[in-house]
């Protein structure tokens, strides 16, 4: 992935990088190669670009309101389900995907978890907390939403129907707080923003928390300008639900939304006392999503104030400035640099317009003249948004800064402003560059072909990138003329030594900092060592195998041995006979296939064990020995990619059957 301006090197902070230079490049042409000549036009002498203003706005004035919200749901969700089906295939590409929808299976299955399995290294994918109970790390609300999809078949429609809502808000909330043209403007921008549709293609809990924060921003600007004491309680009570449930899917989203908005709120009762009861209303509802949040977590982790994040990860996941769960200290410094980052890259693929959008925004807010509380406040909410998750150490990546997600609509708002904006100030050539300078950016930034920029680049980077991820689970007529199976899927080394690190009873935390930063062969040693003691003994379990692992070297002095270029060694290291081994366990396969797809096609029983026609696991060779016991009555199947096939797709093949072998000599990192 691209990488930020080495202010401070990304990399010494444990920061993915950004290429800024590519990014201002992209902006300076395109500004001069697809701006500047559309913007050369409008100093043509005549009035002939007013008489075409006048003529296109008032044809899209003339189109009812009803038709218009109508018209822009339809739209929005046929672009959203679009990018659903082109980017992702209708298919979770992501392990937070996969782990909610885990969790939204379990929750339709009647539990709110699991018990733990007696084998769970075999089912074990990132964010899935495997015990003492069997879940996601996530709060329960993003289950929750996600289950509605899942109880019909169609999870992908949950985020692509709430993209559309949420464009429905925007433009409800802008006919409130500006003018009719203005909403129209700012809903058509949503609309046309790649990553508002590729976020809402996917299956991400940012969505439906967008979906309820704006909703929530509709019912304060109505319950603002009501009058009748119903009407306010019921807006009230709609804004309440709605910042109550996002707290429920995404705490700090919601939490952040619930103080500003709140406050806000209770403002505005403080100096309307008729507003007062309508404000408690908004409290009482929602206070009933946090307290069913608290419940889940009360019966899901033993406590209503621990979330899985914490019971997965340990303390160090916690939000603020301390060592992460790695080990790397986020300080202000890091801080700073993800805060710089985030905007640098919403700048690019929030619109993928040559002009970087936040410049805009500042261009329409420094020139006008009539500047509203309305703006403030979306700006402000932007500012501790960015602030808020600068100061959490995980660098979040999806589509961009997805962190900031929540705020979207209102950057997105005020950008289609800036327009009417500057045009209160402007006169003759410089009223027609402000007026056309969005429209130009949206149409050049979808009809010009331009990768990786551009809404097309976008797209496209999101389709190759996550092709692995979209590949066919075994149809179900194929599973319903299997016999009661095990079918065993197989990922690369590095996975195959994690789970086993997990296995020992290893906090997740300890086990993927051990895997980044150990020789592969000494930890695949130390895990034998470890596994062959007469008796689990966990104390001190993390310093034995600290001092038994072998640092990884500098990345020009490290290879890999076999197929799997996460299974990283020190050229100078001498493997193992049971180092080659696990080399050689990879040479059986074409590539990989992801797990975390598969584990989504278990079922579970009435007791909350897994049960089923078919049940997938991972293949951790000679391991798989302890399922004997309990899966020897069913048939044993491998679902791989078969070495020289003539293309990509997975095969069943018996399990039995004899691996090809071959050479593990240590190869270069790429």
């Amino acid at each position: 992935s691209p990488a930020v301006l080495s202010v401070a090197a990304p990399g010494d902070h444990n920061v993915a990088p950004i290429s800024i230079g590519t990014l201002v490049l992209y902006w300076t042409l395109g500004s001069l190669l697809l701006i500047a000549p559309l913007m050369a036009l409008t100093t043509l002498p005549g009035d002939w670009f007013e008489r075409w203003w006048r003529v296109a706005t008032t044809r899209v004035m003339s189109i009812s309101n009803r038709n218009f919200a109508i018209g822009l749901v339809v739209v929005t969700m046929a672009l959203a389900a679009g990018a659903s089906w082109y980017c992702f295939a209708n298919r979770p590409t992501s392990a937070d995907e996969m782990a909610q929808l885990f969790h939204a299976r379990i929750l339709l299955s009647g539990h709110l978890s699991l018990p733990a399995d007696p084998n769970p290294e075999f089912f074990a994918i990132d964010n899935i907390i495997d015990h003492p109970r069997w879940m996601s790390q996530f709060p329960i609300g993003g289950p929750a939403v996600l289950a509605l999809g899942v109880a019909i078949g169609a999870p992908w429609l949950v985020n692509t129907v709430l993209t559309a809502l949420t464009a429905l808000n925007v433009y409800r909330f802008c006919q409130i707080a500006y003018t009719e043209a203005q909403a129209r403007a700012a809903a058509v921008v949503f609309a046309a923003s790649p990553m508002v549709l590729i976020m809402g293609g996917s299956q991400m809990n940012h969505t439906p928390t967008a979906f309820l924060v704006t909703l929530a921003l509709v019912s304060l600007a109505r319950w603002l300008g009501e009058k009748d004491a119903s009407r306010q309680r019921r807006q009230a009570a709609v804004f309440g639900l709605s910042l109550g449930v996002a707290i429920a899917i995404r705490p700090l989203d919601g939490a952040i939304a619930s103080a500003m908005m709140g406050a806000a709120m209770l403002w505005r009762a403080g100096r309307e006392r008729r507003l007062a009861p309508s404000a408690f209303v908004a409290i009482g509802v929602g206070a009933v999503p946090v307290a069913l949040l608290l419940v889940a977590n009360w019966r899901m982790t033993g406590h209503p104030l621990l979330f899985g994040y914490e019971v997965l990860w340990g303390p160090n996941h916690s939000w603020g400035l301390h060592a992460d769960p790695y080990g790397t200290v986020h300080d202000v410094t890091r801080a700073a640099l993800l805060g710089f980052k985030y905007v640098t890259q919403l700048n690019w693929t929030l619109t993928a317009w040559p002009v970087p959008v936040l410049l805009l925004v500042a261009f329409g807010l420094s020139l006008s003249q009539q500047t509203t509380k309305w703006d403030l406040a979306l700006v402000a909410a932007f500012v501790v948004q960015l602030a808020a998750y600068a100061l959490y150490w995980h660098d979040g990546q999806f589509v961009g800064p997805r962190f900031l997600f929540t705020a979207v609509p209102g950057v997105l708002i005020l950008a289609a402003r800036a327009p009417f904006m500057m045009a209160q100030v402007a006169r003759g050539t410089a009223w027609r560059a402000a007026v056309a300078v969005v429209p130009v950016c949206v149409f050049m930034s979808w009809v010009r072909p331009m990768p990786p920029f551009g809404v097309r680049g976008i797209t496209l980077e999101y389709r190759d990138t996550r092709r692995s991820l979209k590949r066919e689970t075994p149809g179900k007529k194929v599973v319903d003329a299997l016999p009661r199976s095990l079918v065993f899927v197989q990922e690369g080394g590095s996975a195959r030594l994690l789970r086993r690190l997990w296995a020992l009873g290893l906090p997740r935390q300890d086990a993927a900092r051990l895997l980044k930063n150990s020789d592969a062969c000494s930890l695949v040693d130390a895990v034998l060592h470890e596994e062959a003691r007469a008796s689990p003994d966990t104390a001190g379990l993390v310093q034995r195998i600290e001092a038994a692992a072998v640092p990884i070297g500098a990345p020009e002095k490290t290879g890999f041995l076999g197929m799997d270029a996460t299974f990283r060694v020190n050229a100078s290291s001498r493997a193992s006979a049971a180092c080659i081994h696990e080399a050689e366990f990879d040479g059986r396969v074409g590539n990989a296939v992801t797990y975390g797809p598969l584990l989504l096609e278990n079922r579970f029983d009435a007791l909350g064990h897994l049960g089923g026609q078919v049940i997938y696991a991972m293949n951790l060779g000679e391991r798989n020995a302890l399922l004997r016991a309990r899966f020897g009555d069913r048939q044993w199947l491998r679902y791989e990619i078969p070495i020289g096939a003539p293309d990509s797709m997975p095969v069943l093949v018996p399990y039995e059957s004899p691996p090809s072998r071959l050479g593990t000599g240590i190869k270069k990192a790429p």
